[in-house]
Formats: structure tokens, C-alpha cells, sequence
């Protein structure tokens, strides 16, 4: 005869695996003395921006 029934329950969470991706632009420097050039980034993954797919 049982009198009562004991439970316990564990939640084990699967490893956070991050997802990164590398963006590189390009810096030139003019041999004739001017300024120098930068290549422009994604504007959706700009440099600094964090979680932007969370709004």
C-alpha cells in the first residue's frame, strides 16, 4: 500500500552556442597623400550594435 508519492524534477538547459559572424572593410591609403578611404559596413550589423533581432 502506498501512502504517498514523492516527484523531483531537474531542467537541464542545453549549451548556448553563439552565432558569430565577421565583418571586415577594407582601409586604403592614397600613395599621393590624401586621405585615407574606409569601405562601409552593413548598416543592419553595424559595428556596436547588440541583439538587434530583439525589438
Amino acid at each position: 500500500m502506498i501512502n504517498d508519492l514523492l516527484a523531483w524534477q531537474f531542467h537541464d538547459l542545453p549549451d548556448v552556442r553563439p552565432y558569430v559572424t565577421e565583418y571586415e572593410a577594407e582601409v586604403k591609403v592614397c600613395p599621393h597623400g590624401d586621405p585615407y578611404e574606409q569601405a562601409a559596413f552593413p548598416a543592419a550589423n553595424s559595428p556596436g550594435k547588440f541583439l538587434s533581432f530583439i525589438s
